[in-house]
């Protein structure tokens, strides 16, 4: 069949107006052309593969499949791709409904739905590319509001959209049937899209069977019979419920109970609920479908109309209270040009003057990760709309553990530091309570989370070469800048989409000004042995490290690790190393070099950079990626 596969568009392909295309455009038209050529305005729609895509960090994970990250190549449009595994779909016998998902979300085109922007699939995965709502599940959101509620305004304004999702796949005869705050997502704007077409069904004809979740379930689910697309208004009212409360009004430990309540319309509405918000979810939660609400009236409802204006007026003073003093005297109609040009002229400080940025210059999306001290969200910049990661550190915890000169100290190192294998820290600000740090965004994420997914959770030798390589050059880089890294470990290297490395956390890093170093620091299995006897060091604990690093990445742990830390430190002092029979000798020669007790006799960056045995595996694994990028794999 593979003959018969129709090839990506190529310049040849393109049609004859580009002959008389002046050359200063040719690359602009040549790009739209391809646009219109892949969304089929030549009836031949492109057939989209893994090697469209650079694959990022992972987003989430569900019963079938897992969400990632992902970025088109040619356009670099940020996705989030979701990949469905056959076999456990066929395990779950559902491949007719991910089928008739597909098909449904495919069609769907409104502002308050996930688009499906394309699908694919190989001999082991389907493939959904879908619009990235880069706040991520409104169900999240929710648990993390104060009371695990919103407030009317906002928990209006989501009522509204939802309503008018639901209006326009009713329209298109569709029902959705599984409402629920886990099947929204919310995008950086604040608006709310529809997802997970799972369970819905088209409404040509009235309908018995039994989905959806379990608190959201209508009488006429429960009683077994017929139901129409007024399934949905149901639903819409548990949810608005549960905006407003923080949990759903029939909800109980026991199914049974949870089915009877469901049957005498058993709710009980709190005291601080207005008497409009009671109105709606009353009128919406009737036992009878045809009794229901209309979408269209949910929408013109007096008190969605009226907290929906709360709501935008609340976003808008967000704004308005973070613009420039300057933009004051400015007319109206020019406000939005003048304003991106200021930005511009501040950030790149032609008045000496750096831009001061806040939190209303980016628009917080997904959680990425936490730490002891804080969390990273996934972010973009409004104006430009590039992605970063935000690192968001409390300044209370920072406090508690008497670690805010630390923090300074990373800030000030790695705002200065630019290599293609150093995380770059592109900005940073604060408020009374946070500081933020505008981070690179490497996409995969951790080092340590990859290595840990790897068979035997180890990394092949081309592969530990490679970034062997790329830690030592970000490691000499620092060096000539006069700084050391001082707790070099997996979970302190980033990945990116093109499985490049980037060194980071710098919140054990020191200036190598003075010649000598006493401070204990870093990650015990990676100590060396001048820190382990309290003795003086100077930048070769990098190369230690880096040795430690290279025989983690090739065995699958460090080499002195004991569940003892007394065992652990004997071991290094006696430079007690391991290595198994598969490690070439290469690789032990690399190690065994950058393990040497004292530090004047370890291999130098340099050399490391310059060993045969990283050379030649750096190749291998270059040539490894370009027929994985080619196989579209």
């Amino acid at each position: 069949m593979d003959k018969y596969r129709k090839k990506p568009p190529t310049r040849a392909d393109l049609p004859h107006l580009m002959d008389h295309v002046p050359d200063e455009h040719q690359e602009y038209v040549k790009e739209i052309c391809m646009k219109m050529m892949q969304h089929q305005a030549y009836g031949q729609p492109y057939e989209w593969s893994t090697r469209d895509f650079e694959m990022g960090a992972p987003l989430g994970r569900g019963k079938f499949g897992r969400v990632y990250l992902a970025r088109e190549r040619t356009s670099h449009y940020m996705v989030a791709m979701k990949v469905l595994f056959k076999a456990e779909l066929q395990k779950g016998n559902v491949q007719r409904q991910v089928l008739k998902e597909i098909e449904i979300q495919s069609r769907l085109k409104h502002p308050h739905i996930l688009r499906l922007l394309t699908w694919f699939h190989d001999n082991d995965r389907i493939y959904l590319a879908l619009e990235l709502a880069s706040q991520g599940e409104l169900f999240k959101i929710l648990r993390r509001a104060p009371h695990r509620r919103f407030d009317e305004p906002r928990a209006a304004k989501y009522t509204y959209q939802v309503a008018d999702a639901l209006h326009y796949c009713h329209l298109n005869n569709v029902i959705h049937r599984d409402l629920k705050p886990e099947n929204i997502l919310l995008t950086a704007s604040d608006d709310v899209k529809l997802a997970d077409f799972g369970w819905s069904a088209h409404t040509r004809q009235n309908r018995k069977t039994l989905c959806g979740t379990l608190d959201y379930l209508p009488p006429e689910m429960v009683d077994g019979r017929h139901y129409d697309d007024s399934v949905d208004q149901w639903c819409l009212g548990i949810l608005c419920y549960e905006f407003l409360i923080g949990s759903p009004p029939f909800e109980s430990n026991d199914t049974e109970m949870t089915y009877e309540k469901i049957r005498r319309l058993e709710v009980h509405y709190p005291n601080f609920l207005s008497t409009g918000a009671k109105d709606v979810v009353s009128k919406l939660l009737r036992r009878a479908g045809s009794s229901r609400l209309t979408l269209v009236d949910v929408m013109q409802h007096p008190w969605v109309k009226y907290n929906m204006e709360k709501r935008n007026a609340q976003l808008e003073e967000m704004k308005q209270n973070d613009l420039p003093q300057l933009m004051k005297d400015v007319p109206e109609e020019h406000k939005e040009y003048v304003t991106k040009l200021c930005k511009k002229m501040l950030q790149h400080q032609a008045y000496g003057q750096p831009y001061e940025w806040t939190t209303a210059d980016f628009e917080m999306g997904a959680h990425l990760g936490r730490g002891k001290f804080g969390r990273v969200y996934l972010a973009r910049e409004r104006s430009t709309h590039y992605m970063v990661a935000m690192k968001v550190l409390f300044k209370e915890e920072l406090r508690k553990g008497n670690v805010q000169r630390q923090v300074l100290r990373e800030i000030e190192i790695q705002s200065r530091l630019k290599h293609p294998n150093i995380l770059r820290l592109l900005t940073w600000f604060h408020d009374k309570e946070r500081i933020y740090m505008a981070l690179e965004l490497a996409s995969q994420g951790e080092v340590y989370t990859i290595l840990r997914n790897s068979p035997n959770n180890r990394f092949d030798e081309p592969r530990a070469a490679k970034y062997t390589y790329q830690v030592a050059d970000a490691l000499h880089y620092c060096h000539l800048n006069k700084v050391i890294h001082r707790d070099l470990k997996p979970e302190n290297i980033l990945l990116t989409a093109s499985d490049d490395v980037k060194l980071a956390d710098f919140g054990w890093s020191a200036h190598a000004v003075s010649n000598k170093r006493k401070t204990f620091c870093g990650t015990l299995d990676y100590i060396p042995p001048e820190m382990v006897d309290g003795r003086t060091y100077d930048d070769a604990v990098d190369q230690w490290c880096l040795g430690i690093l290279c025989y983690e990445f090739l065995v699958g742990a460090a080499p002195f690790e004991s569940n003892d830390t007394d065992k652990t430190y004997e071991k290094i002092r006696r430079v007690e190393v391991n290595y198994p029979p598969h490690l070439s000798v290469g690789a032990k020669d690399v190690i065994s070099k950058l393990l040497r007790k004292s530090s004047s006799d370890r291999i130098t960056l340099v050399d490391v950079m310059q060993h045969s045995w990283i050379k030649q595996n750096m190749e291998i694994r270059n040539n490894q990626l370009a027929i994985k990028e080619a196989q579209g794999k």
